[in-house]
């Protein structure tokens, strides 16, 4: 047997005929570069600059404002009424009747201290909408932030506060 080496061993001949593949080139062409085309074949790019993107970012950008504008428009005309302001100053009343008239380490848990916070932004969402019920809305902050300070002895003192408010609604 022969040795083989592969620096003076020329390379074997391509087969006559169809190739393994369909899109094989055709018999002939040159074996390591089949099927590549030449560089000079592709047309130089034309720059269009930079106006084309600067144009289209600036129509977006007001079809966004646009689009924003009329959202803020229609949430604007069909604002809540005072039906929604009743509505949620009552649920805020109805959360403070549920709630511990003392705050103990037992009733202080996570459960009352979330219906706190839900009857305070009852109240305050009321208190937006309609000004007769910023006074509940008042005796409801001054109760969640009792809770938020821990002034434990006080939570219940503000929290009948806040009942005394939905008192005279």
């Amino acid at each position: 047997m022969e040795d083989f080496d592969p620096m003076t061993t020329p390379p074997p001949e391509r087969p006559e005929g169809p190739g393994l593949f369909t899109d094989s080139p055709a018999p002939g062409t040159p074996y390591p570069y089949a099927g590549l085309p030449p560089y000079e074949s592709e047309a130089p790019r034309r720059r269009t600059g930079y106006l084309p993107l600067a144009l289209t970012g600036v129509a977006g950008l007001l079809l966004g404002a646009l689009v924003v504008g009329l959202v803020w428009a229609a949430t604007a005309s069909f604002g809540s009424d005072d039906s929604n302001a009743a509505a949620d100053a009552q649920a805020s009343c109805d959360i403070f009747d549920r709630l511990p008239d003392a705050w103990t380490r037992e009733t202080f848990d996570l459960a009352n201290t979330n219906r706190l916070a839900a009857a305070y932004a009852l109240a305050t969402s009321a208190a937006q909408d309609d000004k007769r019920y910023q006074s509940l809305s008042d005796a409801a902050q001054q109760a969640h932030q009792t809770v938020l300070t821990f002034q434990l002895d006080a939570v219940g003192v503000r929290i009948q506060d806040a009942r005394n408010e939905c008192a005279k609604l």
